[in-house]
């Protein structure tokens, strides 16, 4: 059986008024910190999620950093209005592709545009290069690949990164049905482990995690362009 930690930072179970509330401070080996109350009197668990953010989070002497950034987000990025993104000529790799097409896609739609008239090239690498040589005005790289632009390409000098989507999952590694997965998830870290610590550098490598389903339905994939469908 597959465990998952999920980033609780509190955690109550529902008491009766009157009882005397007993709390127990946990850590969990992440090193997420956590109450837990107990009360066996009552079938059911109650869960509250309390993340430090947004403003909390402002550098000191930086106050204001986070509400540029929302106002940022909101109103496209660098030089570029939302009205900028939207006449861009946009680079992607396939529409299949959730860092290159879905993920752009859908923060563009939530800021209320679309990409139009996106020119699709086969490969990140490809979308990155089409910037760079100035036929087309910006794509959306998944992060290992712009890792190895930087470290390869001297075109990387031409490009310069203006926003940020909200993370998706990467590819996944898939086994056939009958399989089991988690001596395979086993092995395949083992052989991660074995390696040098330049190599695992080198390749990008540090484990590979298990992901339910749900992670990867959370992105959906717009519609591709009307140039794929005829």
């Amino acid at each position: 059986m597959m465990r998952f930690l999920l980033p609780v930072l509190a955690l109550f179970v529902a008491l009766p008024a009157w009882a005397e509330v007993n709390i127990k401070e946990m850590t969990t080996p992440g090193g997420i910190h956590a109450w837990l109350v107990e009360e066996h009197s009552i079938p059911f668990v109650a869960l509250e999620l309390r993340f430090q953010g947004g403003t909390s989070l402002d550098p000191q002497g930086k106050e204001g950093v986070t509400n540029l950034m929302v106002g940022l987000l909101e109103e496209g990025a660098g030089d570029m209005d939302a009205r900028a993104f939207a006449r861009a000529r946009f680079a992607y790799n396939e529409a299949l592709s959730q860092s290159g097409w879905a993920a752009p896609q859908n923060m563009a739609a939530a800021q209320g545009y679309a990409f139009t008239g996106p020119i699709r090239t086969g490969g990140h690498r490809a979308s990155a290069e089409a910037v760079a040589q100035g036929r087309a005005d910006i794509a959306a790289i998944d992060a290992q690949t712009w890792r190895m632009i930087l470290r390869y390409d001297a075109f990387a000098a031409d490009l310069r990164v203006i926003a940020q989507t909200p993370s998706s999952p990467a590819l996944p590694y898939i086994t056939a049905t009958l399989n089991d997965p988690a001596p395979i998830l086993r092995a395949l870290n083992a052989a991660i482990e074995t390696l040098d610590a330049a190599d695992r550098e080198t390749l990008g490598l540090r484990a590979v995690l298990p992901l339910p389903a749900a992670a990867y339905l959370a992105v959906p994939n717009p519609p591709p362009p009307a140039s794929e469908t005829g």
